[in-house]
């Protein structure tokens, strides 16, 4: 029978006995004070690279996580907006702006992408200037809408004012003319024999009560375009005044359809000082055209 009290090596067998123990199950070493071994040193703590806390739990040496993927800047989001911007501002210009609604169709679909792509579930940023560009590209669309419906009045105007005073100028010739040249012919002999090809004097004016405005004017074959407020004149003559000459005058145009309702747009031709045309308007985007007796 074994006997493990002092003195006959019990407390040495019990010793080698807790070590062995230690340092197979536990990860530490028991300390024994008198023979009675004492709590195992335990692990410091997880050591999970994606948790916070303890000796190794620190993904970037801090003792705190990070996220492991940084979102970027939407590429989309960014053309929308520059598309939406350029688009907007070529919207105003007749003519070019067919290119700007192209543009804004653009960026009306990179909007809506960037901005999908950078929602909750998505894995980009820019959501702001996704909305941005979406919503400068809706804007231009419509403004370009708005100002081709307007010229297309404008040209059409012009186009049914040209047919009228064509009719007019035909139906009276037969009746009209020679005795016209005979006129002329009995009170400045030779000058009158120009005057037959062609008309002395054009003189186009245009007025508009509220704002600001433009006029393109010119003869057949040629076309010229001025700002003006209040009244605008222009004289042509000689070889220009042999041609038809029109005019389009109209309103700066306004999206706020309240915003100068009461403006009101004139043209008038007169010929050696004989009023031959004059029409008006009256509205926020009104327009209005006028143009001289054709020359045959």
């Amino acid at each position: 029978m074994s006997n493990f009290g002092p003195g006959n090596g019990g407390a040495d067998a019990r010793t080698d006995s807790a070590r062995n123990m230690g340092d197979d199950g536990f990860g530490g070493d028991f300390d024994f004070t008198n023979g009675v071994p004492s709590a195992p040193n335990m692990p410091n703590g997880p050591r999970d690279p994606y948790m916070g806390g303890g000796s190794g739990g620190n993904f970037n040496g801090s003792g705190h996580g990070s996220p492991m993927n940084q979102r970027s800047m939407s590429a989309m989001a960014v053309s929308a907006l520059v598309l939406g911007i350029i688009g907007l501002v070529l919207s105003f210009i007749p003519i070019i702006n067919n290119l700007a609604f192209i543009l804004a169709i653009l960026g009306l679909i990179f909007g809506i992408v960037g901005w999908r792509a950078s929602g909750k579930k998505g894995h980009k940023k820019g959501k702001g200037l996704a909305i941005a560009g979406v919503v400068l590209s809706v804007l231009a669309m419509l403004i370009t809408l708005g100002m081709q419906s307007s010229f297309s009045k404008a040209l059409d105007s012009v186009d049914k004012d040209t047919a009228t005073s064509s009719s007019r100028k035909a139906g009276s010739s037969d009746t009209s003319s020679e005795v016209g040249k005979n006129a002329q012919a009995e009170k400045s002999g030779d000058k009158s024999k120009s005057k037959s090809k062609g008309q002395g004097t054009i003189v186009i004016k245009a007025t508009i009560s509220q704002g600001s405005g433009s006029v393109t004017y010119g003869p057949t074959g040629s076309s010229s375009q001025d700002k003006f407020s209040g009244t605008w004149e222009k004289e042509f003559s000689g070889d220009a005044a042999k041609k038809m000459v029109s005019a389009i005058v109209m309103g700066d145009f306004s999206m706020d359809s309240s915003e100068n309702a009461d403006r009101k747009v004139t043209c008038e031709v007169l010929v050696d000082g004989e009023q031959k045309d004059y029409n008006e308007a009256t509205g926020s985007n009104a327009s209005v055209s006028c143009s001289s007796p054709m020359v045959f």
